[in-house]
């Protein structure tokens, strides 16, 4: 009794689109779980294809042998032979006119599990061998699928495992641990403190680790503060090897100092350095915004789109609010930005320095609030 084999059948969906590859009914012997000894001959139509394969092969034919019928690949490829020799070839290959159509020894069918999978998308028939790359696929697949809560179960747990690492770490460093710690909101509104501690290694390298980023979700005093900060040095065990903190110029950092001293047995104000970062950039502040640049920034702080009251103010400021405005304005407008790119392509063109010649366009950048951690 006679029942129809799957033969691969490849067929273009268009330019720069995978092969579809669909089963051609071709009358072949029953599979079977034994050996069947047969001579492989291509399927009716396939000799438009022969030419392609003995350009490839030369020397071999198709093979005489007893066929492995089990091995699901088989279907999927021609069984040649020459001399004692025997190989598996890509049927899918060859109708593609690939340039190097996959094949495998015999013994090494199962090479060509993993070649159908990732290059043509042919997973394994229910219930026969897979691959390793269709394994791995669908064992990620499962992983994929997990519910908010089992992602931040995760997350956790890695975070943990990761962490006894780095309290290891800095239990072995030879000196003391620096440390800084600032805060801003993020877009989602959550108010996050960023704790790094900075150190020498074994090996006297220097380093640099983010230990905690704790939400502060009451008013940002110094006692509150303090207390989270002190967690989280509690929590790596580091205690006894805390050195200096560098921090920005907040009213509230000097308290946290005070209590994070006290608590830890030295004075707070002694170990405080000042980030310059910091103390540069209310210096720049200062001259270009004038008197109170804070409340300033209070002021156009929070809105996305600038509306005519905040272009009002920004232009009040002089040049450096004029330059603010104008940014924005091409930042949020295509033609804008694509009269500012013409612009400059325009001037390389004309320039006989071959290094402006081969320059490209740049973008404006829209100004932000700098964090100083």
């Amino acid at each position: 009794m006679t029942s129809p084999e799957s033969c691969i059948e490849v067929s273009d969906s268009g330019f720069g689109s995978a092969p579809e590859l669909t089963p051609c009914l071709t009358p072949c012997p029953t599979r079977s779980l034994t050996p069947v000894s047969r001579r492989t001959t291509p399927a009716p139509g396939d000799e438009h294809y022969e030419r392609t394969l003995w350009r490839h092969f030369p020397g071999w034919a198709f093979s005489e042998r007893a066929r492995e019928t089990r091995c699901w690949a088989w279907q999927f490829g021609y069984d040649i032979q020459k001399g004692d020799e025997r190989r598996w070839i890509c049927r899918a290959c060859i109708r593609k006119n690939a340039p190097n159509p996959r094949h495998f020894e015999a013994d090494g069918i199962h090479n060509a599990y993993n070649h159908l999978f990732n290059d043509h998308g042919v997973p394994a028939p229910p219930g026969l061998t897979k691959g390793s790359a269709e394994k791995k696929f669908r064992h990620v697949k499962l992983k994929a699928n997990i519910t908010h809560t089992t992602v931040r179960e995760k997350i956790v747990a890695a975070f943990e495992q990761h962490k006894q690492t780095a309290i290891d770490v800095l239990r072995k460093a030879p000196g003391l641990i620096h440390m800084s710690f600032d805060g801003w909101r993020s877009g989602n509104r959550h108010a996050l403190y960023g704790i790094c501690c900075f150190y020498r290694d074994e090996n006297n390298k220097p380093c640099k680790l983010t230990l905690g980023l704790p939400e502060i979700s009451a008013k940002h005093t110094g006692p509150n503060i303090a207390a989270e900060i002190l967690d989280v040095i509690e929590s790596y065990q580091i205690q006894h090897k805390i050195g200096y903190f560098t921090l920005d110029n907040v009213k509230n950092n000097d308290t946290a100092m005070e209590i994070i001293g006290a608590e830890l047995g030295f004075v707070g104000s002694r170990r405080r350095g000042r980030c310059f970062g910091h103390t540069l950039n209310l210096s720049a502040k200062a001259i270009l915004f004038g008197h109170d640049a804070d409340a300033f920034e209070r002021r156009i702080s929070g809105a996305e789109p600038l509306t005519e009251a905040e272009h009002l103010i920004w232009r009040k400021k002089g040049p450096v609010g004029k330059l603010h405005n104008l940014v924005v304005a091409i930042h949020r407008s295509d033609l804008l930005t694509g009269m500012l790119r013409s612009i400059q392509q325009e001037a390389f063109a004309k320039s006989s320095d071959p290094k402006l010649n081969a320059g490209k366009p740049l973008d404006v950048i829209l100004d932000n609030d700098t964090g100083w951690l």
